[in-house]
């Protein structure tokens, strides 16, 4: 899964009529339905990154000062 399809299913979930409860960064959030009955938890696993996601994310900390 890449971090486009994350985002994709987090947006049909949305649009499903869930709503996010939770963000625990940028790779895992929570989801329940309106009587929180059932709850989601999705997360991205980002070790599946490769060389180049890994730069990409290098340059844009260094960009923002971090690194």
């Amino acid at each position: 899964m890449s971090m486009n399809e994350f985002d994709e299913v987090c947006g049909i979930l949305i649009g499903r009529g869930y709503k996010q409860v939770s963000l625990s960064g940028p790779t895992r959030r929570t989801f329940v339905n309106d009587d929180a009955r059932v709850s989601i938890i999705i997360e991205f696993d980002d070790s599946q990154m490769t060389e180049k996601d890994e730069e990409i994310i290098k340059q844009r900390l260094i960009e923002l000062g971090y690194l």
